[in-house]
């Protein structure tokens, strides 16, 4: 950590958290809580406010776990699965942030 920022944070810890958290408010709120697939780079590593990224997830799943469980309704056994993608995401060539 410098200061806030978070210099190697796991991409896949913080969906696992985000995961968890949602899919409990959907269980809540739904009584149901459809299964969630996370796929690509399992490995991967990034910089930033935790609290921020977080966030961020959280509102994203909880949308598709509400959307799920909404459409689906109690109708449709068993509910479809969202599936979350960690991929690496490069900045425009040319941009200041790119290094060397």
């Amino acid at each position: 950590m410098v200061g806030v920022i978070g210099t190697n944070l796991s991409a896949a810890d913080l969906l696992e958290g985000c995961i968890r958290r949602a899919r409990e408010m959907c269980r809540h709120t739904y009584g149901v809580a459809p299964r969630v697939t996370v796929d690509g780079r399992l490995d991967a590593t990034l910089a930033g406010v935790p609290e921020h990224i977080e966030y961020v997830l959280y509102e994203l799943l909880k949308n598709a776990l509400r959307a799920v469980a909404e459409r689906a309704g109690y109708k449709m056994r068993p509910y479809p699965i969202v599936q979350q993608a960690i991929v690496r995401l490069r900045p425009p060539l040319g941009s200041p942030w790119m290094s060397g």
